[in-house]
This record gives C-alpha cells, structure tokens and sequence, in this order.
C-alpha cells in the first residue's frame, strides 16, 4: 500500500511539472504574441484582431474542439486582444 501511494505521489508531482511548464510556454506565448501586434502599424494590427475574433466565432459555432475548452480559449483571446484594442484606442 506504501509502495502504490508513493507512486501515486510521484505521478501527481510529474503531472504538477508538466502542468507548471504548460503554463511558462503559455506564458511566453502571449508575450510573444503581444510584442508582434506591438510592433505592426495600427492598420495592421486591426485587421489581425479582426481576423482572430473572427476565427474564434466560427470555431464556437463549430464542433468541439479535442482537448480545449472553448470558453477558455475565448477568455485567453479575448484578454490579449482587449488589451491591443485598448491600446488601438489609446494612440487614437
């Protein structure tokens, strides 16, 4: 019985590590991803957030998509393309 929890912890820890790593990669994606909308002109940079929303309409009204919540997705999307639309707004 010891031997199998210790298992069980040691999976439980490896899955902590990989989830902890998904995280960093999310992470410098979307610095990744801000720093490119950063440096296009305003135009460009409207007609990629366009883009984005709309991709991400279709997919909701699409079929499931296989491991992704969608909701979070949108969240995610939706969180780094406010904060380019609101900077769209500022430079007005």
């Amino acid at each position: 019985m010891k031997n199998f929890i210790a298992e069980l912890l040691i999976k439980l820890a490896e899955k902590e590590e990989e989830t902890n790593q998904l995280a960093i990669q999310v992470q410098t994606l979307e610095i990744i991803v801000t720093g490119l909308l950063q440096n296009l002109d305003k135009e460009q940079r409207l007609k990629f957030i366009t883009h984005v929303e709309t991709s991400l309409e279709s997919l909701s009204h699409g079929p499931t998509i296989a491991g992704y919540d969608r909701s979070e997705l949108n969240t995610s999307l939706s969180r780094l393309l406010l904060i380019q639309n609101d900077e769209l707004k500022v430079s007005s």
